[in-house]
Order: structure tokens, then C-alpha cells, then sequence
């Protein structure tokens, strides 16, 4: 080590030298890495630290090559170098997962260790990337099976706020447009939701009977409560159905 491979330059030179050579696991590859990067900390003057880069594992040759034909197919078929590279960190993670499951051939790949090696993707996201990359081997005949189907799915959650400030609210309702036909009605729609709380099956389903211009007052049976409940009918509110009704609202019995 100290003559032909001094230093971090070439440390990954050593690594890929003796692993082309010796029947290596992947946890041994690894350890590998660990220790020639306390070596290269100590041998630089870095302070000695616990947390260490990812450690880089080599893939079989068959790997290797099935890795570079899907990227180059994606690459063909116009995915940009940025999605390529992030397809490539994936997919490459994959591999080495199942290296970790003793499959080191593609012949060897089963539905157990796909669904294992998913799990161990702290981001869910590459569930999709690993599920598209399955599903080119199968239709290359490269599998015999299509494994893509038992990727799981996932779908990041979508956190909704519980409230909204009065300027949030605002900003929603002079967001539509009330010139247009179809504006004036969402108008209507959403003072409904913003100024009275109501929900959205309640409004789908108000009805003349339910609305008082004159009283102005709303009464409704509650869709999902089946209670019966009375609402003001504000002035704007009042307004923007009215508009509703005179110039937009379609002519039906």
C-alpha cells in the first residue's frame, strides 16, 4: 500500500485492484473502504472522524453491464443527464442490495429478494426507478418473469395545512376569475367553503328550497352528519349566487 498506492487519489485504485482479484463480500468490500479511509484521514492530518462517506462496492460484471444498457436506453429515449444520474444512484443501490442477499447474478434474481432489497431504500422514491428498471429487463427477455408488478408503491404524503389565515383565504378568492362563466360559479363555490365552513358535498347539493333570500339563511340537511343545520346567507355570499343564478347558471327544470 505505502509505495504504489499512497495516497486518497489512489486509494480507490487499490480497492478496485484487490477486489478484481480476491472472492470479496460485499460487507468485506466495505470494511475495505472503512479502513483505507482512516488510513488516508491519519495519513493527510485529518481529524479522526465516525462518519464516513458512503462506501463505493464494485458489481459484478454482468451487473455492470445491464446497469450501462438501461442507462443508455434511457438516455435514448430523451431522459435528461440529471434524471440518467439519479436513475444510475438507484438502480446501482439495488444491485448492491441484492449482492447483499448473495444474488451477485441476475440469474439468481427471485421476488424475495427484490421485495427485500426495496426495503432497505431509506427513500421511497427509488421504488419507482427500481420498478421501471425491472420492467426494461423483462421486456429485453433478460428476465423471464416481470418482477416489476411486486414493487411496492409509494406515494409521498401530501401534508395539508389544518387552517388558513384570513390573508391566504383572501388571496384564494381573488384568485378566480368572475369574468368567465365558469369562475362565477367556483366564486360561489368556494365563499360557501371559506366563509361558512361547509363542505364540498353539502355544496354540490344545496338546493332553491334550501337557500332564504329573503330571510337570508341557509338550512340544510348535513350530507355526512344527517343533521340538520342553519347557516347566515352573508352579503357577498348572497351576492355571488345571485350572479350565479342570473348569468351563468345553465337553464334546467
Amino acid at each position: 500500500w505505502g509505495g504504489r498506492y499512497a495516497g486518497s487519489d489512489n486509494s480507490n485504485d487499490f480497492i478496485e485492484d484487490y477486489v478484481s482479484s480476491h472472492n470479496t463480500s460485499v460487507s468485506f468490500q466495505k470494511t475495505i473502504n472503512t479502513v483505507i479511509g482512516r488510513l488516508n484521514d491519519y495519513n493527510e492530518g485529518r481529524k479522526y472522524s465516525l462518519q464516513q462517506k458512503k462506501s463505493s462496492v464494485k458489481l459484478p460484471e454482468n451487473y455492470i453491464v445491464l446497469l450501462e444498457n438501461y442507462l443508455s436506453f434511457c438516455e435514448e429515449n430523451g431522459n435528461r443527464a440529471e434524471t440518467v444520474k439519479g436513475k444510475r444512484r438507484f438502480c446501482r443501490d439495488f444491485l448492491v442490495f441484492l449482492m447483499s442477499l448473495d444474488c451477485n447474478s441476475i440469474k439468481n434474481i427471485e421476488s424475495t429478494r427484490i421485495c427485500k432489497a426495496c426495503l432497505m431504500f431509506d427513500n421511497k422514491d427509488s421504488w419507482a426507478i427500481i420498478r421501471m428498471f425491472l420492467k426494461y429487463l423483462y421486456e429485453k427477455s433478460v428476465l423471464e418473469y416481470d418482477y416489476s408488478i411486486i414493487v411496492p408503491r409509494y406515494k409521498r404524503p401530501f401534508v395539508i395545512p389544518a387552517t388558513y389565515s384570513e390573508k391566504e383565504i383572501l388571496a384564494f378568492e381573488s384568485s378566480i376569475d368572475q369574468s368567465s362563466e365558469i369562475g362565477t360559479r367556483d366564486y360561489a363555490m368556494l365563499l360557501l367553503a371559506t366563509r361558512l365552513g361547509m363542505r364540498s358535498g353539502d355544496i354540490t347539493r344545496l338546493t332553491f328550497d334550501e337557500i332564504d333570500f329573503e330571510g337570508n339563511t341557509i338550512h340544510l340537511i348535513q350530507e355526512k352528519t344527517l343533521q340538520p343545520r342553519e347557516l347566515p346567507l352573508l352579503p357577498e355570499i348572497k351576492d355571488a349566487i345571485m350572479n350565479y343564478i342570473g348569468n351563468t347558471r345553465p337553464k334546467v327544470n
